[in-house]
């Protein structure tokens, strides 16, 4: 399946956002990794934390189903983004990174000019790693 040229990004809504989420999850990640932070059990208490703590947009393609998402973790400037599988070949990554440092900078304005945004993903997942180090990450 090829993906989309574009997609739709806006803030995270409601309840029925987070069930997308939660099946963005499971359909994208390895079985092991379900778990990982965060995992679809982390997502109830995340989204109670919204606006406050977490910043959280999402990627619809043009059938309105849910491509990918991002959130920000406002208080530690952790950043982590979800993509589904076959929306990787697309530039929603990078859309993903760009939308979370400008949360980052939204909210940081005055502040540390050091801030920096901070994300972790297991090094053998070749895609993310690639994507993070276009990105500066380390």
């Amino acid at each position: 399946m090829t993906s989309p040229a574009s997609y739709t990004n806006r803030p995270y809504a409601d309840e029925a956002d987070r069930l997308a989420m939660i099946r963005l999850l499971v359909d994208s990640r390895p079985p092991g990794q379900l778990t990982s932070f965060p995992s679809p059990h982390d997502l109830h208490e995340i989204v109670a934390q919204l606006p406050d703590r977490y910043q959280i947009a999402l990627w619809e393609d043009d059938t309105r189903s849910l491509a990918g998402f991002a959130m920000v973790d406002l208080v530690y400037n952790n950043l982590f983004f979800e993509i589904a599988p076959e929306a990787r070949g697309s530039s929603l990554a990078n859309e993903a990174i760009e939308w979370a440092a400008g949360c980052l900078r939204r909210v940081a304005s005055g502040l540390d000019p050091d801030l920096t945004l901070d994300t972790a993903c297991f090094e053998d997942d070749a895609w993310r790693v690639a994507v993070l180090e276009q990105h500066g990450f380390v």
